[in-house]
Order: structure tokens, then C-alpha cells, then sequence
């Protein structure tokens, strides 16, 4: 019987990845807005053993950031997004392979508005190994695709495709767009929220 081979994008962990529930911060100075990628913590673990939680040096910002004029951009959740916008996902791929989608809605009446239209300027995607970025250029149309690899891309099981099962292997993984005219609107990857 033949060995069957893994992607090199697969994951060799034997355990699910975790990762603490602080999200990364965004500052703004009106005309900008910044993240703050690392806070002078290390990475490391929390709750050693079989299953750790993973602390990013992202997370738990300091205090001290605040001081050069910028205030933290705060998130508006998913189920607080005005009618007529909306983010989703959708994950693809399976054992070997896998990824988010993501989509994204504005109705006309908001997008076309003469003061403060809404468009979507950037996506980002909270891992269990890091963040990732992507920018829709001028006509993009969705989906946008992170593509995961290592222990993001961690799968319970060996189906081809992905069912978005009670397993939920994503689970505390976040997805963060950032609309003008609106503000960042944050998405847990789970089954219960779309």
C-alpha cells in the first residue's frame, strides 16, 4: 500500500493550536490607521502541556502606545454591523490544503453616498501562528483567500473538504475588515457566526 503523502502545508502537530482571546490593536490618528505588531513580550505559552494557548507579542498591548496622539479603533462586533454591510467566510480546502474566503457586501445607497461612503479597505486574519493582510484593489470582487499553512492549518480530520463541523478546527481564529466611513468589524472563525 502506497504512503500517502501530506502538502507541505499541512500541519505535523498532533494537538489542536490555541490561542489567547486578545486581539490585536489598531490606533488612529484620524488619518491613519496603525497596528501595533509587537509590544516588547515575548512569544510564549499559557497553560503549558498537551493543548498550550499561544500569547503573540501583539496581544495585551501597553498602555504607553497611546501617548504619540493615537486612540485604539475600537471593533464593531458582527452582529452589531449596520444593514446593508457585511463580512463573511467561508473555509475551504480540507486535509491537505486549506483556506478562508472571504466576502464582503456594501448595499449602493451606502458605497455610492457623497460624505463618508463605505468601502472596504483591507482585510486581516488572526491565526493561531500570526496575522495576515490582503488589500481589495479599486473593483475587486470577493472572495479574498488567506491561505493557510502549519498549525493554521490544523484539521481534525482527513476529509477532502472541509464540512465546518462541530470540530470547529478554527476556532479562535478572527477575521478583521476595516470599512471607511464605518470602522473594523471583527468575525470569529465559527460555525455559530457568519
Amino acid at each position: 500500500m502506497a504512503e500517502r503523502l501530506q502538502s507541505p502545508t499541512r500541519t505535523k502537530a498532533t494537538w489542536k493550536p490555541r490561542i489567547d482571546d486578545g486581539d490585536p490593536c489598531f490606533l488612529t490618528d484620524q488619518k491613519a490607521t496603525l497596528l501595533v505588531v509587537d509590544t516588547g513580550r515575548p512569544s510564549g505559552y499559557r497553560e503549558p502541556g498537551r493543548s498550550p494557548i499561544a500569547e503573540l507579542p501583539y496581544q495585551h498591548p501597553v498602555d504607553t502606545v497611546t501617548s504619540a496622539g493615537l486612540t485604539p479603533l475600537p471593533f464593531i462586533e458582527c452582529d452589531e454591523v449596520p444593514e446593508g454591510v457585511a463580512l463573511r467566510y467561508r473555509i475551504v480546502g480540507g486535509y491537505d490544503a486549506n483556506a478562508v474566503q472571504v466576502t464582503w457586501d456594501i448595499v449602493p445607497y451606502l458605497a455610492d453616498r457623497a460624505e463618508n461612503p463605505v468601502r472596504l479597505a483591507w482585510v486581516m486574519l488572526k491565526t493561531f501562528t500570526g496575522l495576515q493582510v490582503k488589500y481589495p484593489l479599486p473593483g475587486k470582487r470577493g472572495p479574498l483567500v488567506f491561505a493557510l499553512a502549519d498549525e493554521d492549518a490544523y484539521v481534525y480530520c482527513d476529509e477532502p473538504v472541509c464540512q465546518e463541523c462541530t470540530f470547529r478546527c478554527k476556532q479562535g481564529m478572527v477575521l478583521y475588515g476595516a470599512f471607511e466611513g464605518l470602522g473594523v468589524v471583527r468575525v470569529p472563525l465559527s460555525p455559530n457566526r457568519r
